[in-house]
């Protein structure tokens, strides 16, 4: 509603199915991981926890991360840049 780009990476989910909440998002795409440029994002939020996700990659990108899950708990490098909340 505030004018943001918002894209998704979720290694499960390729998809965003219909929703009542959330119409708008219908059929959008995860994004491919290695098209994760550096740079790119202002904000990086970590809402779900996967095993299989490489968390210390996202700092390479130099965007504040803001970190729900806990899953930089024991990263290097990211200082000053992840909010745990």
């Amino acid at each position: 509603a505030q004018g943001a780009d918002v894209d998704f990476y979720d290694p499960y989910i390729q998809k965003i199915t219909p929703t009542r909440k959330h119409p708008a998002l219908t059929g959008k795409e995860s994004v491919k991981w290695d098209n994760i440029p550096a740079g790119h994002y202002d904000c990086i939020i970590i809402t779900t926890d996967h095993d299989d996700v490489d968390y210390p990659a996202l700092l390479k990108t130099n965007a504040l991360v803001i970190d729900t899950r806990n899953a930089l708990s024991n990263a290097v490098g990211g200082e000053g840049r992840i909010v745990k909340a």
